[in-house]
């Protein structure tokens, strides 16, 4: 089942925005872990 970020809340949001900004720093794919990282930050 896809995720529809529409029906994420506002901080959910950010969490997924964050975490796409760490793997663009760390020049990573894109994983679970700097989702986590993003919400511990």
């Amino acid at each position: 089942m896809a995720m529809r970020p529409e029906s994420f809340t506002e901080q959910a949001r950010e969490a997924v925005g964050h975490s796409q900004q760490l793997v663009q720093e760390y020049r990573h794919e894109g994983d679970l872990e700097h989702l986590l990282l993003a919400l511990l930050e």
